[in-house]
């Protein structure tokens, strides 16, 4: 190994690095099974994905595990089978009605005679959570030229603050899911004149944690940022102007529906997903956060050397759902609702008719 003093040190990393590559080890686990599955307390078909891991310098990645044999079992004596549905995913063939505090465990027999089982995992009871809190703000960005100058751009919009009630069980941990149904009108100007009454769905696309520390000195739960989202995320712009009869008059989103569902699971659940998310958020940059090991909770039952990856999630869940009227770039008036309007998925409008689940 080249020794350099210490006064070279800086003058050789700004000269441009090593003279000779240096190629890592790199940990070729291939072929290890990867599940990933969700059981909640509602009751549901369970859906059940498995793939396989390639090498690091292999081309496919994510490779299907298919015709495996999966069960769910309980200490309480219920089985349910699963059905392979193609591509590496399975399905119970029987709706799964879990209670709380169950014991669960998963167990998979693949193709090539490998037997894989899950920990048994207890079905934790539901935490209720405190109103949802929605806050008038502004978000700055700042964008680079190419000259590297900043210009910050102002987005008024909409932060949403969730928090959970304390758990009655120690060691809980939240994730999160939300979902928005917006309204829109469109008035269209020229002799056609005529009103639309449109909605568009929007998801969350990425992991939502509660940073919840699990100390016994201080136990509060405090509000935590859940997300932010600009009016003009809100709006149908930018729009294709061709889906309407006569030239767009004006067009405003009048209000939305918003619904957050809240995942409680065991705390080494949640340092799971924690893990996972500080992955999928990493850019390779200096100061990314480090990644954490993602600790599974499958085991290869027939041969203690063989690895696996993902996680067999057992949580309970909770709901709340708003409706929201909005004015210009302002909140008007929210309400808690019963449901949301599910099924309306796909961006669409009525002519001169209002869909049922309008917000006036």
């Amino acid at each position: 190994m080249k020794r350099y003093a210490p006064g070279l040190l800086v003058a050789f990393l700004l000269s441009g690095g090593c003279q000779d590559p240096f190629l890592p080890p790199v940990d070729k686990e291939a072929n290890a099974l990867v599940v990933e599955a969700l059981l909640t307390d509602v009751p549901q078909k369970l859906s059940v994905r498995l793939s396989r891991t390639s090498s690091f310098l292999g081309k496919d990645y994510g490779l299907p595990e298919n015709n495996a044999g999966i069960a769910l079992h309980t200490l309480e004596g219920d089985c349910y089978s699963f059905r392979f549905l193609g591509n590496g995913f399975y399905e119970s063939k029987q709706i799964v009605a879990v209670q709380p505090n169950t014991t669960c465990i998963l167990t998979i027999s693949t193709e090539n005679g490998e037997s894989y089982a899950s920990d048994y995992e207890i079905m934790p009871r539901p935490v209720s959570l405190y109103p949802l809190e929605m806050i008038d703000t502004v978000y700055t960005q700042i964008y680079y030229d190419d000259e590297g100058n900043g210009h910050p751009q102002d987005y008024p919009g909409i932060l949403f603050r969730i928090r959970p009630h304390v758990p009655e069980q120690e060691g809980s941990g939240f994730i999160y899911d939300w979902k928005v149904l917006t309204n829109y009108n469109i008035e269209t100007n020229g002799l056609a004149k005529k009103n639309y009454f449109c909605w568009e769905f929007i998801h969350s696309q990425e992991i939502n944690i509660y940073p919840y520390s699990h100390s016994g000195r201080d136990n509060r739960m405090l509000p935590s940022d859940l997300v932010f989202l600009s009016y003009y995320s809100l709006s149908p712009l930018p729009i294709d102007s061709s889906r309407f009869q006569g030239g767009i008059g004006s067009l405003f989103t009048e209000s939305f529906y918003f619904h957050v569902t809240q995942y409680s699971m065991n705390q080494k659940a949640s340092r799971f997903w924690t893990g996972l998310k500080k992955q999928s958020e990493a850019t390779g940059k200096l100061f990314d956060p480090v990644e954490e090991q993602l600790v599974s909770n499958i085991l290869c039952t027939s041969d203690s050397t063989k690895k696996a990856y993902g996680y067999f999630t057992v949580a309970s869940v909770s709901n709340l759902t708003y409706t929201v009227k909005i004015g210009t770039e302002t909140l008007f008036r929210i309400q808690e609702a019963y449901n949301f309007p599910e099924g309306w998925t796909v961006e669409d409008c009525l002519v001169e008719e209002l869909p049922w689940f309008w917000i006036w």
